[in-house]
């Protein structure tokens, strides 16, 4: 984890974390007792020293994980003693479905998708709640009744893995349905059952486009893999549409390819570049040939410049070649072609995972708004 990151995104708690570790810490000390009435809100405020409406919101997050009970609408009372310790602690934790990866260590780029999770888990810890980080792997092997039966204060969705999708699907559906708000990454049509947080992919390919245009480019080709129908795509080209546009040009037919599958080796990156040299005979050998395309990824840009180089197509020099995700220097293409990316855009992976929890509490806190809500966050160009 990049210490200066965490440091500089999350240098103090918020108000409504210091209050609800001050009534948590009452209640391990027994200075609050099963049954007893809760001091009045304005009394709460002078004791913990925050305001009326940060008490109101740390007593409606108490009230969800089943701390505190409500009687008679509006006497609020400390709820008996849960039936065992793990209980307890779970009324007090959130869970975090990632990638099942191995943790990340050493220089990793935040371009990689582990970086969403680790995001929400380091925001998760700085507001005061404990942190379950699984595997979705690790929960297909397992029904739902004993996450029911603890019933953890939130569910983190990081990643809903291709592999046994529908199983891990029908799981979150459980859990939803008995009333754990669920906060998922991604806007597909799966996702969209949920509160969910997103890069703006629109505002991403937009700032690549003008990125583009500004080298004098004016014939710039998108190159995606299929499917067509995924929502990052869409976004993705409706921001290249506008710059495209705003600035008098034509918007190019996107190539759609095949995605070839495979593993990183020397042999699979050359018949992947070979395929993509001969989907680009039409752009590349016509009398006004294209003068930048844009890859879906870092990773893809590698064999797109590979495959131009079959041209006589200098990468960088002869056409402009642009990625996404900003991972290109971890990643295992740049050992099979040594030009990188002239431009990329990092989604800002670490600070979805903090706009995820704060959806989360949202939700508790019964702020969020009526039916699944959207929120985008804005992304970084990055220049080379």
């Amino acid at each position: 984890m990049d210490a200066t990151l965490e440091s500089k995104v999350f240098r103090n708690s918020s108000p409504r974390a210091k209050a609800i570790r001050t009534l948590r810490e009452w209640i391990q000390e027994g200075r609050l007792q099963p049954g007893m009435p809760l001091p009045s809100e304005r009394k709460l405020c002078q004791h913990i020293g925050v305001g009326l409406a940060t008490v109101q919101r740390a007593l409606r997050v108490l009230t969800a994980e089943g701390l505190i009970q409500v009687r008679d609408g509006h006497t609020r009372l400390l709820a008996h003693a849960p039936s065992s310790a793990v209980a307890a602690i779970f009324r007090q934790t959130l869970m975090i479905l990632a990638p099942a990866q191995a943790p990340l260590a050493g220089h990793v780029q935040p371009g990689w998708s582990e970086y969403v999770a680790i995001g929400a888990a380091a925001a998760a810890r700085q507001e005061g709640h404990g942190v379950l980080s699984l595997a979705p792997t690790q929960l297909l092997e397992q029904p739902s009744d004993p996450v029911l039966s603890v019933r953890p204060s939130g569910l983190l969705v990081c990643e809903i893995a291709a592999a046994d999708r529908q199983a891990l699907v029908d799981f979150i559906r459980t859990l939803a349905r008995e009333g754990i708000p669920v906060v998922v990454y991604g806007d597909g049509p799966l996702e969209q059952e949920y509160d969910r947080v997103i890069s703006d992919h629109d505002a991403g390919s937009y700032m690549l486009t003008q990125h583009l245009l500004q080298r004098g480019c004016r014939r710039i080709l998108p190159l995606f893999e299929k499917p067509e129908n995924v929502y990052w795509k869409s976004g993705r080209l409706a921001g290249y549409t506008r710059a495209m546009r705003e600035s008098g040009l034509e918007p190019l037919p996107t190539l759609w390819v095949e995605d070839l599958g495979g593993h990183y080796t020397v042999d699979h990156f050359r018949v992947k570049s070979s395929y993509l040299a001969g989907q680009l005979v039409p752009y590349l050998t016509r009398a006004n040939p294209v003068d930048a395309i844009m890859a879906a990824s870092d990773g893809e840009a590698f064999s797109v410049a590979a495959a131009c180089r079959m041209f006589g197509r200098e990468p960088q020099k002869d056409i402009f070649l642009v990625g996404y995700d900003n991972y290109c220097d971890d990643s295992p293409e740049q050992e099979m072609e040594s030009s990188i990316p002239c431009a990329t855009v990092d989604k800002q992976n670490f600070r979805i995972g903090q706009e995820m929890l704060r959806l989360l509490e949202d939700r508790i806190a019964g702020t969020a708004g009526e039916g699944p809500q959207l929120r985008m966050v804005p992304p970084q160009l990055i220049t080379r």
